[in-house]
């Protein structure tokens, strides 16, 4: 990218010949011509630019045109708004039709501010879970007489989520009440729940699942 002098000096010897046409970097003549270096380099940046607001994760001064077409701020929007959120906000819509799993959403909840820990139940299954099974039980996803295949690893633990799914919220969402600290009539604990990220989140995992938030307080590891 040219710089307004670079562009100032081309300017200059784009002039007539003549004695007329000075091509001194001082004087008024200069100082306009500097002006206008500075807007041709502008107009040079954003040309550069152009890819990144094809894009909307890497959009920035078009972000509120991808905005528009994709009707945020929904009702999913909560709290202050940086752009890394916006963005990611953007992109869920934008990828909607991405099959969701867990690594793509523990990477979502990042870009919304938050560390989370997925956690995969195995839905119970008529024909295979017996009496005494729990209802979803946190156990690797095993392998199914008719479902796995040749060469499949038995118990093998997949990105793809189940039809129950434990999000660990991992930032302290929890405030406890503390012998010596806390008052009477104060809570015994107050949760304050990650809104947005449950919201998006319901849309993100696809129909046919359930999403079990589950957050912890500054002494749970």
């Amino acid at each position: 990218m040219h710089s307004p002098t670079q562009n100032r000096d081309m300017l200059l010897s784009l002039q007539p010949q003549g004695p007329a046409w000075s091509r001194k970097t001082t004087g008024w003549k200069a100082q306009f011509f500097l002006a206008v270096g500075a807007l041709l380099s502008r107009l040079e940046r954003d040309e550069e630019n152009m890819a990144d607001e094809m894009y909307p994760s890497t959009a920035y001064q078009t972000l509120e045109n991808w905005e528009d077409d994709f009707n945020l701020p929904d009702p999913c929007t909560h709290g202050e708004q940086n752009i890394d959120i916006r963005r990611a906000a953007l992109m869920t819509k934008f990828k909607k039709k991405e099959v969701a799993s867990i690594p793509y959403l523990v990477a979502y909840a990042k870009a919304l501010g938050y560390d989370i820990e997925i956690i995969t139940h195995r839905p119970s299954i008529c024909g295979i879970a017996r009496c005494g099974d729990r209802l979803g039980a946190r156990i690797i996803p095993a392998a199914y007489c008719g479902v796995a295949r040749c060469g499949d690893t038995i118990g093998a633990a997949g990105n793809l989520l189940a039809g129950v799914i434990g999000v660990k919220v991992l930032n302290e969402r929890i405030n406890l009440a503390y012998c010596g600290i806390s008052r009477c009539g104060d809570r015994i604990g107050v949760i304050r729940p990650a809104t947005e990220l449950e919201c998006r989140f319901n849309t993100a995992i696809g129909a046919g699942k359930l999403a079990i938030y589950l957050y912890q307080s500054n002494n749970q590891q």
